[in-house]
C-alpha cells in the first residue's frame, strides 16, 4: 500500500542522516536492508502503463518522487556500499538484458542515473565519473543489448542514463556508436511511438552539444536520421518543439564539429531541401485557403523560420558555399515575412533569423535588410517593437558606418512608429501609471539613435531621406538629457551629442549647414536644459548614478571647447549660460583653464555649490 510506505518515507529520512553522520557496522546492516526495500517499493507494478495523466498512476509516480529522494539519502550515507549494490543489481539481470521484465530492468536504470545525485561534493556527477568502478558499470550498459528492449520506457531510460553521463564517451569514444545508431534510427528518433521520437529529439541535442568535439565521425549517423525524421512528418509526425531541437542539432553537427566545406555545404542542402520545400508549399497557399484558418497558417509559417534560426545557431564564420546556402533560407525567412508580416510570431522569428544571418553572412545581409525593417516596423506592436529596434541597434553595432544605407530608409518610420507606440490618456496627456511603458518605449528611440552616432553612421541622419527631421530628432535626444529620471538613460544622450559634435566638427557651418542647426540646438536648449536640471536641490553629486551624469556633462563641455575653440565656448556656453546664471567669474576662469574632463568636473561641482547656496 503506497499510502502507507509513503508515511513511513519522512522516518526513513530521517534515519539516514542519522546513518550518514554516525558509521558502524549496526548502521552499515540497517542502511543495506533499507535500501533492499527501497529497491523492491521503486519497481513499477507490472501493469503500470506510464499513463501519468491517469490519477492511479499519478499517485504512483508522486510516491516514487519521494522514494528518489530518500534515494539521495542512501546514497549519501555510504556511496560506495550503494554502488556495490547497483552492481549486483545489473548482474543479476537476466541475459540478454533486452529480454529482463520491465519492472527489473527500469529500477536497475533508474539506481544509476539517480545515483550521481546523492554522491559529494557537489557537483556529484563529476565525482562518480572518476570512479572506475561506476565506469565500468556504464560501460557493460552500453555495450549490452539494452536499446532492443521492447518497452519504450526502458529505451528511454537508457538514453537518459546515456545522455547524464555522457562524458564518458570523451575517454570511451568507441561506445558511441552504440548509443548513437539506435537513437538516430527506428529505436529513437524514428521510432512508432510519438513519446520516444519527441525525447529522443532532445536527447539527440544535449548529447551533441556535450559531445561537439568529437562527434565528427557520426555527423553521417546523426543528419541521416534527422532527415529520415523531418523528410516524413506524415508516418512520423513531431511536435513543433521537438523539430526545433533537431534543426539546432543539424546546426552543431555542420557548424562545429570540423567538417571541411564541401561536407557541410552537402549535408546542409540534403537536411534543408525537405525543409525549404515546405515553406514553398505553405507559401503557395491562396489567400482564400488562408482565410479558412489563418492561426494555424500563421504558427506553421512561424515555426517554420523559427527552424532556421535555430539550424543557425551552429554557424559563427562559414565557409563561402555554405553562405550562400544560408543566403537561399536567408531569402526564404524574408520571403515568410513578406507573406504574413501581420503575424506577431512571424515577426519575432524572423527578426531572430536575421539577427542570426548577420552573424553568419556578415555584411551580405545588407541588401535584404531595408526590406526586412519596413515589414516589422510597419507592423509591429507594443509588444515586440523591441525587435525592430534590436535589428537597427545590431546592425550598427556590427556594420558601422556601412549600415548607413540599409538604415537609411527605416529611421523615420521607426521614430513615428514609436511615437505612436507611447501610451496616453483619452485627451492626449500621459497617464502616471502608463509613465513606466512610456519610458520603456522612449529607451529603445534613445538607444537607437545613440548606436548610430556610436558606431560611426552619424551621416544617415542628414541623409536626404531624414535630414528634414533633423530637429525633431535633436529634441527627442534633449528630452532624454533633460528630463529623464533615469540616470543611465540620462548619460546616453548626453552622450549621443558628444559624438556627433566629435564626429560633425570639420562639417559645421553655423552660417549655411544642417549641421549647423546642431550647433544652435547644442548652445540654446541643450547645455542651458542640462545646467538647470543638474541644479536643482534633488540633484546629488555624490550619488555614484547622478555623478556619472555630471561626469558626461563635463566631457561634452570639453568637447566643444576643443572642437569649437576657447573664443566660441567662452561666448556661446561661459558667458551666455553659465554667467548669466550667476556663475562667479573665478569658477568661468577654472572652465576656461580646464585640460581634462576632471577639470571640468571640478568646475561643475565649484558652480552647483554655488548656485544652490
Amino acid at each position: 500500500d503506497i499510502d502507507v510506505s509513503g508515511a513511513v518515507i519522512p522516518f526513513a529520512n530521517r534515519i539516514a542522516v542519522g546513518m550518514e553522520k554516525k558509521k558502524n557496522n549496526f548502521s552499515r546492516t540497517l542502511l543495506s536492508q533499507m535500501i533492499l526495500v527501497m529497491y523492491q517499493q521503486m519497481k513499477y507494478p507490472s501493469d503500470f502503463q506510464f499513463d501519468y495523466e491517469d490519477d492511479v498512476e499519478s499517485e504512483e509516480e508522486m510516491y516514487r518522487t519521494e522514494l528518489r529522494k530518500l534515494n539521495q539519502r542512501l546514497v549519501r550515507a555510504d556511496p560506495e556500499s550503494y554502488l556495490e549494490f547497483i552492481g549486483e543489481v545489473l548482474s543479476n539481470l537476466p541475459h540478454p538484458v533486452s529480454m529482463s521484465p520491465t519492472p527489473d530492468v527500469e529500477v536497475a536504470l533508474r539506481l544509476v542515473y539517480h545515483y550521481c545525485e546523492g554522491v559529494r561534493p557537489s557537483p556529484g556527477l563529476k565525482v562518480v565519473m572518476k570512479n572506475s568502478t561506476f565506469r565500468t558499470i556504464l560501460c557493460a550498459l552500453h555495450r549490452s543489448d539494452i536499446t532492443s528492449h521492447t518497452h519504450r520506457e526502458v529505451l528511454l531510460l537508457y538514453y537518459d542514463v546515456a545522455v547524464r553521463y555522457a562524458v564518458l564517451f570523451l575517454e570511451e569514444k568507441e561506445l558511441l556508436t552504440h548509443l548513437l545508431v539506435p537513437l538516430s534510427g527506428d529505436r529513437g528518433l524514428q521510432h512508432e511511438n510519438h513519446r520516444v521520437r519527441s525525447r529522443s529529439c532532445y536527447l539527440l541535442l544535449k548529447l551533441v552539444k556535450g559531445l561537439s568535439k568529437i562527434m565528427k565521425e557520426y555527423v553521417e549517423t546523426a543528419v541521416t536520421g534527422i532527415h529520415n525524421l523531418i523528410s516524413n512528418p506524415t508516418n512520423l509526425p513531431i511536435g513543433s518543439d521537438d523539430a526545433l531541437y533537431l534543426f539546432e542539432t543539424i546546426g552543431i553537427l555542420l557548424g562545429k564539429t570540423g567538417l571541411n566545406e564541401q561536407q557541410q555545404q552537402q549535408s546542409l542542402t540534403m537536411v534543408m531541401a525537405p525543409h525549404v520545400q515546405k515553406i514553398e508549399k505553405l507559401l503557395s497557399t491562396t489567400d482564400s485557403d488562408v482565410s479558412l484558418d489563418p492561426i494555424s497558417y500563421g504558427n506553421a509559417l512561424s515555426e517554420s523560420v523559427a527552424a532556421i534560426a535555430y539550424l543557425s545557431k551552429g554557424f559563427q564564420s562559414p565557409p563561402e558555399s555554405v553562405q550562400i546556402v544560408l543566403a537561399e533560407i536567408f531569402n526564404i525567412s524574408l520571403a515568410v515575412l513578406r507573406r504574413l508580416p501581420s503575424h506577431d510570431l512571424v515577426r519575432k522569428n524572423g527578426a531572430i533569423v536575421w539577427q542570426r544571418m548577420a552573424l553568419c553572412l556578415k555584411s551580405k545581409v545588407l541588401p535584404l535588410t531595408p526590406e526586412f525593417l519596413k515589414l516589422e516596423i510597419e507592423n509591429c506592436t507594443q509588444e515586440d517593437f523591441i525587435d525592430a529596434a534590436q535589428i537597427m541597434n545590431q546592425c550598427c553595432m556590427k556594420f558601422k558606418q556601412n549600415a548607413s544605407p540599409a538604415l537609411d530608409e527605416a529611421l523615420l518610420p521607426f521614430l513615428k512608429k514609436s511615437h505612436g507606440l507611447i501610451p496616453t490618456g483619452g485627451n492626449g496627456e500621459t497617464l502616471p501609471q502608463l509613465k513606466a511603458e512610456q519610458l520603456s518605449i522612449k529607451k529603445h528611440i534613445f538607444n537607437v539613435l545613440y548606436q548610430i552616432v556610436a558606431n560611426g553612421a552619424a551621416d544617415l541622419l542628414v541623409s536626404p531621406q531624414n535630414s528634414g527631421s533633423l530637429k525633431d530628432i535633436f529634441q527627442i535626444m534633449s528630452e532624454g538629457a533633460i528630463s529623464t529620471e533615469v540616470p543611465t538613460t540620462t548619460k546616453t544622450c548626453i552622450s549621443f551629442f558628444r559624438l556627433l559634435l566629435e564626429q560633425w566638427d570639420q562639417k559645421i557651418n553655423l552660417v549655411n549647414s544642417m549641421e549647423g542647426e546642431f550647433l544652435c540646438h547644442l548652445y540654446e536648449v541643450l547645455i542651458p536644459g542640462i545646467l538647470e536640471n543638474i541644479s536643482k536641490p534633488c540633484f546629488d553629486v555624490k550619488d555614484a548614478m547622478q555623478a556619472r551624469i555630471l561626469h558626461e556633462f563635463a566631457q561634452l563641455l570639453l568637447s566643444v571647447k576643443n572642437t569649437r575653440g576657447v573664443d566660441e565656448f567662452n561666448q556661446a556656453v561661459l558667458r551666455t549660460t553659465f554667467h548669466s546664471r550667476g556663475c562667479p567669474v573665478n569658477i568661468l576662469e577654472g572652465y576656461q583653464a580646464a585640460m581634462e574632463a576632471k577639470q571640468m568636473r571640478l568646475c561643475l561641482e565649484e558652480t552647483l555649490s554655488t548656485l544652490k547656496a
